[in-house]
């Protein structure tokens, strides 16, 4: 159905349109062409993943429940100060995070090939391991 979608979009853009999105957008992920990965990539990635998730377990959790107090606060008509008082909190945790994340992606970019790095499918909601599929 995505496939469809794109190729449906795709029909009905300008040359100009398409000339844009191809100069402005990093390079999108064709899932007809998507290299796969190998056995021994997924398992490296995924232990790069696991590795992230409890080295990072504190502030994930503190992130996670700042972000819940917070909506919790908006429910009950916090003014905004009170809710970026909550939030600024974890700032220092966010930070880490952020940092982590960046560092994740650089070491999971490393595990693949050129070829699978420019097709685009191997980033955020593409990543096929985050979907639960095999690339």
């Amino acid at each position: 159905m995505e496939d469809a979608c794109i190729l449906k979009i795709e029909s009905i853009l300008t040359a100009e349109q398409q000339a844009w999105l191809d100069g402005n957008l990093r390079s999108r992920c064709d899932p007809r062409s998507v290299p796969a990965l190998t056995d021994a990539q997924i398992t490296e990635i995924r232990g790069l993943l696991v590795a992230y998730e409890q080295n990072n377990k504190p502030d994930i959790a503190a992130v996670k429940a700042a972000f819940e107090k917070a909506r919790e606060a908006r429910e009950n008509g916090a003014t905004r100060e009170q809710i970026k008082a909550i939030l600024d909190a974890v700032r220092p945790a966010m930070e880490r995070l952020a940092a982590a994340q960046a560092a994740l992606l650089k070491a999971i970019d490393a595990v693949l090939t050129a070829e699978q790095r420019a097709s685009g499918c191997f980033r955020g909601a593409h990543f096929p391991i985050v979907r639960g599929k095999r690339g």
